[in-house]
């Protein structure tokens, strides 16, 4: 991904400022020189080809990945070098959704949905196993978390992307 990105400015901090994020995989360059600024209220859509970087980008977004240059900011909060323990409250602001509605392509079904009970809640893995099950069959796929191992989940049978929530 190599275009810059630009939305409508206003005299407020954005709620969302990238400033020359660049990030590699060895020699490949995936995220070249990104500008980004979104205020409060815009909605943004990131469009591209496969692996022009979008997911990468996106995982920038939410600390997963760290720039090898370039800023990022929330609120006017720079976030470019945040411990994983000050990310846990930015992720609580942000809701995401990758490719194929994975949230975590390495983790099972089971363990995305159990991923924000276990960083938030200080509840046993019955409570969340309990609490798992119940967001699965709310959103029509009951018995999901028990049949699938880890890997990309995607289901080619629905025709809508299921978000939940209440947590």
């Amino acid at each position: 991904m190599s275009e810059t990105i630009t939305t409508s400015h206003a005299a407020e901090a954005p709620v969302l400022e990238l400033a020359g994020l660049e990030r590699s995989f060895g020699s490949n360059r995936v995220l070249r020189s990104i500008d980004l600024r979104v205020e409060r209220g815009e909605v943004v859509t990131i469009l591209g080809g496969s692996g022009s970087g979008k997911s990468v980008l996106l995982k920038h977004l939410i600390g997963l990945l760290e720039a090898d240059a370039g800023t990022l900011r929330f609120d006017g909060r720079d976030a470019t070098h945040l411990r994983e323990a000050d990310w846990i409250g930015l992720r609580k602001q942000v809701g995401y959704v990758f490719q194929g509605s994975a949230l975590f392509d390495s983790l099972s079904v089971y363990e995305n949905v159990a991923y924000p009970l276990r960083e938030h809640e200080r509840w046993t893995e019955a409570q969340i196993g309990g609490r798992v099950a119940a967001c699965l069959e709310a959103v029509g796929l009951p018995g999901v978390s028990v049949c699938c191992t880890r890997g990309v989940m995607t289901f080619p049978y629905l025709n809508h992307t299921w978000i939940l929530v209440q947590m």
